[in-house]
């Protein structure tokens, strides 16, 4: 499974400001306050696992200490494991 603008779901924490890019520059020299991630941002990839591991403890998954990009449930009624493999915005779902 493959997340579409991953980095685009990532909630900021603090103010970032930025210049208008190349091309859409008007000359008044504005820049642009942040509200979500965009790509190039250093702390994106950190905003988009917080979200991501937010969620999946959300649905009742554990996230393995052996490998914390792991998670697992297991199912109240039949017992059976779902579980999920994350790779950047690459999900291997096994279940």
């Amino acid at each position: 499974m493959d997340v579409v603008a991953t980095y685009l779901n990532g909630k900021l924490d603090e103010e970032v400001y930025m210049k208008q890019p190349p091309r859409f520059d008007d000359g008044t020299g504005q820049v642009y306050k942040l509200i979500l991630s965009i790509y190039g941002l250093k702390q994106a990839g950190k905003n988009w696992n917080i979200e991501l591991d937010t969620a999946f403890k959300s649905f009742g998954f554990i996230q393995l200490i052996a490998d914390q990009c792991v998670y697992v449930c297991h199912d109240p009624v039949s017992g059976s494991p779902t579980i999920v493999a994350v790779y950047v915005d690459d999900m291997t779902l096994c279940a």
